[in-house]
């Protein structure tokens, strides 16, 4: 897990074995996170399934901080 200056990830790689909700093929969300500081930051994220096994990226844009 990658850390920012905040200590909420960026980007994060997930895989879960036997998951609660099988999923066969490709899932993209698009959302809003809210960090500790009250502040939503735009997060993307990709899931693939292949009914036993999930792979899932997450990215959050954290570009304002710099």
């Amino acid at each position: 897990m990658n850390k920012n200056k905040r200590g909420i990830f960026s980007r994060q790689f997930y895989c879960e074995f036997l998951p609660t909700q099988p999923l066969i093929g490709i899932k993209l969300g698009n959302g809003d996170l809210i960090g500790d500081d009250g502040v939503g930051r735009p997060m993307f994220r990709i899931e693939v399934g292949l009914l036993f096994i999930l792979l899932s990226y997450t990215n959050v844009d954290y570009s304002d901080l710099e």
